[in-house]
Parts: structure tokens; C-alpha cells; sequence
């Protein structure tokens, strides 16, 4: 229960000091001068609030095989929003579609979260646990409340609070406080650092008398993206790892999937994995522009021609790191389609240099669904038919060692 509630202080810190979001900060695009000058007069036209209008609409859940030494879906997540927030996440069964857990949100008149209410499902929705959230008079948190639900009653289980903010309102310190035997426990001090950039990169948490008892370590790359953060407690004259998790990113940056590890002496087993399924909605963004990542260079296109680059596997947004730069690293999806719009059937062709035995090739929709799964023997090319499917947008998936997505439409 202790490496949930670890793992959950973690998250939440996480979204605490950056808003809800992962941030990032993004290089130059080009070297020459005129050229970035030009570049950057392109961005100035499209509408930075584009970032406003992505949202995830459903997520898969993988949990670790042993004996195969692989990822196993078996759980499917969706997101429901009302007003631009999200309010409902819903997580069922993958093979039996039977629901499993149901977590609420609801906000304050600032649109601040104020409660999070989970359920369990034993043939109707249980009360399981719930946070809950207060702030101060400068919408800074002020504490933050878990509650299990026993006996027909919320019953306390932990409280954040007493919390300390520096100059630029970021919380550098708490207390954290356990219910336990019709008491509170005493504080255990949880003290927070920052990197240059202003993101967190330390926590350590004090017992009472002054013994550490964990802290959680944040990591991020050269562009200021966070690629995983864990947590270990003291063992002999070192560490021992307890819980991990990293997180993969497309080529603009947007996450893409998380992956969960234990600790286990000095190693990290896995444990579970979250891919996530997000969309642009296109039909209430007001702008006229947007930036693309286009094979590796950052490009500004019309709404209109934002679905033929989706097509080509492009995305929405600055490229995190741009391909003519030195030591940049993009990430290419290592198998193409055509055609692309799609009538009856299509072919997806594998890179030669790709290692992808034993791979799977799924076609899906934005909410998870998958309506075709077939094992790649080798680097072969594989040829789906469409069947009965109506049109719209879909995805084509290479699940192996990694996972890689593209879009597809059919017509």
C-alpha cells in the first residue's frame, strides 16, 4: 500500500508544479540567421493557444508478462470531458469489457481541481478512496487530503499541508501527516529543490527524529522534458529502489506512454505500461495555422492541410529536436502506408533495418478499439483489408520492443 501512496505523492507533485502538463522548453530551429529569422516570423502567425485544444481520449494499460517477457494489454482506459476539463476516467477490462474503476473529478469556482472520487465496481460503483484538494487565497495549495471510504464513511488516511513557497510561489516544502490508531501521526517534512530552469528535481522526505525515510528524484533531458522520476529509500550506506516511472514522447514532445517499474534491491522490474491516445479538436480551434513536425523540421501549415500531414505521420506541434541539428536524435516510426487515404486495402511496409520479429501490427480507432491484430513473422510487408469499417480516422500500430503509431484514413 506504501509504494501506491509513494507512487500517487509523486504524480501529484508533479502535476502540482507544472500545472497539469509535463513542460518543455524548445530550441532553436535553424543555425543561419536569416533562415531562423524567417522560421520565427512563421510561428508568430499561427496561435499559440493550439495547445489548448489537445486531449486524451483513451489510454491502453499493459501489465508485464514474466514467463514471455512482455508487455500484455488487459486494460482499456477513457476520458470523459465537460467544458474542456476532464471529469470521468473509466477503466474496463480488455477482454471482457467489464468496467474495473471509475475516478471523478470536480472543480471549484476557479476551475481549480477539488476533488478527485475513485470507485471500485463489485456489480454497481463502490467508494474506494478520494484526495481532495484546498488552497490559499493566492490559488496555492494549501493541503491535500486522502480519505478511504470504510463503514459507509469517508475515514482520513493522509494529509498534506503546512506548505512552504518561495518568491516564485513554488512549494519547496511540506509536512505530510498519517492517520493511524484514532490518531495523527507525527509530521514527516517533505523538502523540494529546483534545477535552473525552474522544474522540480528533488524531494526528500524527513521522519520525525530526523531519519530520511525516501526521496524521489525527477530527471530530464537537454530540452527540459521530464524523461522519468523514481523513488528510493535508504538502505545500509545506500539506496533501494522502490518505484519507478518514465515517459515516452512523440516528436513534438506530447507524451505518448508512461511506463511503471518496482524496485527491487538495485533493479527496476516493470510493472505496467499506459499508452495514451490523444486528439486535436480541430473544429474548435479558431486559429488559421498551426506548427507541424515534418520529417524532422518544424513547419507552419493551414488547418486545412493539417489531416494530410497526420496522414504522413507528422504531428501537431514544434519538433523537439529539430533533424539538421547536431547531436538531435528523432525518433522515425519504422514502417510506412499506402496508400493513404484508404478505399478497401492497404499495406503496411516494415523498414528492413527494423527488428521487428515477433512484432504485431494492430489497426485501432482514437478510442482504443482494435479491429485488426496480426503477428509479423519477419520485416515482411503486410496487406489489411478494411472489411466492413466505416470511414473516418484510425491508427496502425508496430507493437515489439517499442511501440510506434501512425494514422490512417479511410474513406
Amino acid at each position: 500500500m506504501k509504494r501506491i501512496v509513494i507512487l500517487q505523492l509523486a504524480a501529484i507533485m508533479v502535476l502540482m508544479v507544472f500545472g497539469g502538463d509535463f513542460a518543455w522548453s524548445q530550441g532553436p530551429g535553424h543555425s543561419e540567421e536569416r533562415r531562423y529569422q524567417a522560421e520565427e516570423d512563421k510561428h508568430r502567425e499561427a496561435d499559440i493557444v493550439y495547445k489548448n485544444y489537445f486531449r486524451t481520449d483513451s489510454a491502453y494499460v499493459y501489465r508485464w508478462d514474466v514467463t514471455a517477457s512482455g508487455w500484455q494489454l488487459y486494460q482499456v482506459q477513457h476520458y470523459s470531458y465537460s467544458g474542456g476539463r476532464l471529469t470521468e476516467l473509466l477503466t474496463r477490462d480488455y477482454s471482457t469489457g467489464a468496467n474495473v474503476a471509475l475516478s471523478v473529478y470536480t472543480y471549484d469556482s476557479y476551475g481549480r481541481t477539488e476533488a478527485t472520487t475513485n470507485y471500485s465496481w463489485a456489480g454497481e460503483w463502490k467508494y474506494s478512496t478520494r484526495y481532495v484538494n484546498e488552497y490559499d487565497s493566492r490559488g496555492r495549495i494549501l493541503s491535500l487530503r486522502l480519505q478511504k471510504w470504510i463503514d459507509g464513511a469517508w475515514m482520513e488516511e493522509r494529509l498534506q499541508q503546512n506548505y512552504i513557497y518561495d518568491a516564485f510561489d513554488r512549494a519547496i516544502g511540506y509536512e505530510t501527516i498519517y492517520w493511524r490508531n484514532n490518531a495523527w501521526t507525527l509530521p514527516t517534512l517533505n523538502e523540494l529543490s529546483y534545477n535552473a530552469l525552474g522544474q522540480v528535481e528533488y524531494n526528500l522526505a524527513t521522519r520525525p527524529g530526523g531519519a530520511i525515510d525516501f526521496r524521489i528524484i525527477y530527471e530530464y533531458d537537454d530540452k527540459g522534458i521530464m524523461t522519468r522520476f523514481y523513488t528510493q529509500y535508504p538502505a545500509g550506506d545506500g539506496w533501494s529502489n522502490w518505484n519507478m516511472r518514465s515517459f515516452q514522447y512523440d516528436p513534438c514532445g506530447r507524451r505518448q506512454s508512461q511506463v511503471q517499474y518496482t524496485g527491487e534491491g538495485p533493479d527496476w522490474i516493470p510493472s505496467t505500461k499506459n499508452e495514451f491516445f490523444t486528439s486535436f479538436n480541430s473544429d474548435l480551434y479558431a486559429g488559421k495555422k498551426l506548427p507541424v513536425c515534418h520529417k524532422g523540421k518544424t513547419i507552419i501549415v493551414s488547418v486545412e492541410a493539417i489531416p494530410a500531414h497526420l496522414r504522413h505521420g507528422d504531428c501537431i506541434g514544434e519538433c523537439t529536436y529539430e533533424k539538421d541539428k547536431p547531436g538531435d536524435n528523432i525518433r522515425i516510426t519504422p514502417f510506412t502506408i499506402y496508400p493513404n487515404p484508404v478505399r478497401e486495402n492497404f499495406t503496411v511496409e516494415i523498414a528492413p533495418d527494423c527488428n521487428c520479429k515477433n512484432a504485431r501490427i494492430e489497426l485501432l480507432d482514437y478510442s482504443g478499439n482494435v479491429y485488426k491484430s496480426i503477428i509479423v513473422g519477419d520485416n515482411s510487408s503486410v496487406t489489411i483489408n478494411r472489411g466492413s469499417l466505416r470511414s473516418g480516422h484510425y491508427f496502425v500500430r508496430l507493437i515489439g520492443k517499442e511501440i510506434y503509431s501512425q494514422s490512417v484514413i479511410l474513406e
